[in-house]
C-alpha cells in the first residue's frame, strides 16, 4: 500500500485501525479530539451518572491537584483526568499527588480518545473511559481510593461556594427578629419577604 493511503476498519479502536499510518499521522488523527472536548464530555458523563455537584478544573489552595472534572454524590466522589496524548498520560505518574497517593476522588478515571491507551497500561486503582465520537464507554472499573484527600475535596467545595457567593448568586441578609445572617437565593423576592427564624 502506498504511504498516502489510510486503511481503516470501523469496528476497531483508532490505534488498531491505523496500522498503515505512520506514528505521526496516527497521532494527528487521535489529536482531533482536544482536551477541551474531553473535559466537557467528562463533566456531562459525571452529571449523567448522578453526581449532584460537578466541578471542572477547580483551582484551590487546598491542593496542587487540578482535576479536569470531579463529581460528588452523597456517598462518594469521582475524579476524571483527561488525556489526549500518550506522553501526557505517562507524565501523570510523576505528579506530586500521585507519588504521595493523596489524590482527590474516591473513584478515579482516565478519559482518553478511544484506543489511545490500553487497559493494562492503566495504574492500579484507576478506571479507564474511552470517548468514541460523543459517547463514553467504560473499559475498566476503578477500585475505591482509600487515601482520598478529603481536605482537598472540602477545599474545592468551599472554594466553589465562595465563588458563587462572590458572584452575588447568594446574598446575606440580616434576620429582623434575631439579627443573625441568613443566606438567601437572590432569584426569588417572594422567599426573601417570607423568610423568618
Amino acid at each position: 500500500m502506498e504511504s498516502g493511503w489510510i486503511a481503516m476498519e470501523t469496528t476497531k479502536p483508532l490505534v488498531e485501525r491505523s496500522r498503515h499510518l505512520t506514528e505521526k499521522e496516527a497521532s494527528l488523527l487521535l489529536n482531533k479530539v482536544t482536551h477541551e472536548d474531553l473535559r466537557k464530555a467528562a463533566v456531562k458523563w459525571l452529571i449523567n451518572h448522578h453526581c449532584s455537584h460537578v466541578l471542572s478544573e477547580m483551582v484551590t489552595c487546598a491542593t496542587s491537584e487540578i482535576p479536569d472534572a470531579i463529581g460528588f454524590q452523597h456517598h462518594a466522589s469521582y475524579s476524571v483526568e483527561c488525556k489526549v496524548s500518550r506522553s501526557d498520560f505517562f507524565a501523570n505518574k510523576e505528579k506530586s499527588h500521585v507519588l504521595c497517593r493523596t489524590s482527590v476522588g474516591e473513584y478515579r478515571y482516565f478519559l482518553v480518545p478511544s484506543g489511545l491507551v490500553k487497559e493494562e497500561e492503566i495504574p492500579e486503582g484507576y478506571g479507564l473511559l474511552y470517548l468514541s465520537g460523543k459517547r463514553i464507554h467504560m473499559v475498566k472499573q476503578p477500585t475505591r481510593n482509600e487515601n482520598v484527600n478529603l481536605l482537598a475535596e472540602r477545599g474545592m467545595l468551599v472554594s466553589a461556594l465562595r465563588r458563587v457567593r462572590t458572584r452575588e448568586f447568594l446574598t446575606l441578609n440580616t434576620c429582623e427578629c434575631c439579627n443573625n445572617e441568613v443566606v438567601q437565593s437572590s432569584s426569588s423576592e417572594e422567599e426573601k419577604s417570607t423568610d423568618s427564624c
